[in-house]
């Protein structure tokens, strides 16, 4: 892991039609830190699935979104 990276963590950044930037959080529900962390720092639960693993498990995975300016 590498710059505070997070097992089953991903961050996207992108812009709106306005040019704001917005952050994109993925989380792994049983990550339970980070989920708080999210939530914490204002990001609003945008999605909620199941992802499903060759090894035959599945896990849910949480989308975070917050505005970056």
């Amino acid at each position: 892991m590498r710059n505070g990276a997070v097992p089953g963590s991903a961050l996207f950044v992108t812009h709106d039609e306005d040019d704001r930037s917005l952050g994109f959080a993925e989380e792994l529900r049983a990550g339970t830190r980070a989920v708080a962390s999210n939530e914490r720092h204002g990001a609003r639960r945008a999605d909620e699935r199941m992802c499903r693993f060759p090894q035959g498990f599945e896990l849910a995975r949480l989308e975070y979104a917050r505005p970056l300016n």
